[in-house]
């Protein structure tokens, strides 16, 4: 993570990476709620598009649903 934030910093965005302790989609939405973000940026797995069943609730899911401003997933 420390290499992308690096990156972007070199690129003149400004940038936060952080380290939260918690239930994990309750601290994305808290994060979220707590600063000031243009984009938050957060990892997902891929999804089965046979069964959306079992990946549409995952803890990235429910963070960019709960979160205050807009939620880049990457896969």
């Amino acid at each position: 993570m420390q290499e992308h934030v690096e990156r972007l910093s070199e690129a003149g965005v400004r940038e936060h990476a952080a380290i939260r302790i918690g239930k994990r989609a309750r601290e994305i939405a808290r994060f979220s709620h707590e600063e000031d973000f243009d984009l938050m940026v957060l990892h997902s797995h891929r999804l089965d598009p046979a069964d959306l069943s079992h990946g549409l609730m995952t803890i990235s899911h429910q963070g960019a649903i709960a979160a205050k401003c807009p939620v880049l997933l990457l896969r």
